[in-house]
């Protein structure tokens, strides 16, 4: 019992630091995402839109689609609008679903 207790308490204590680490952690990792990716989308104001996000990560390129309801279009333009800070934001007609990872041979 005083055991847990004594585990309880150091994970009360240190909740504050570990939140603020945790933060910093997804902030750069977000940042490293922001780098290293495109984004292209295909939005319609009725029904599904379309995303593809490309990105290149040690070596591999990597391309996945996504379909997006209307409902969820608001805060993808948000994040777009983000998004075009670090990469490029393109406009495409709409893709099929994919995901795909490619071995880089040489460098382009």
């Amino acid at each position: 019992m005083f055991k847990r207790l004594k585990q309880f308490f150091k994970v009360v204590r240190t909740f504050d630091a570990d939140i603020l680490n945790l933060h910093r952690r997804i902030a750069a990792l977000e940042d490293l995402v922001a780098h290293h990716t495109d984004i292209n989308v295909d939005v319609n104001y009725a029904g599904l839109s379309h995303v593809i996000v490309m990105g290149r990560y040690r070596n591999n390129d990597y391309v996945q689609t996504f379909a997006v309801n209307e409902q969820d279009l608001n805060g993808l333009i948000d994040r777009l609008k983000q998004m075009e800070r670090y990469g490029t934001v393109n406009r495409i007609d709409s893709p099929p679903m994919f995901q795909a990872i490619f071995k880089r041979e040489f460098d382009v």
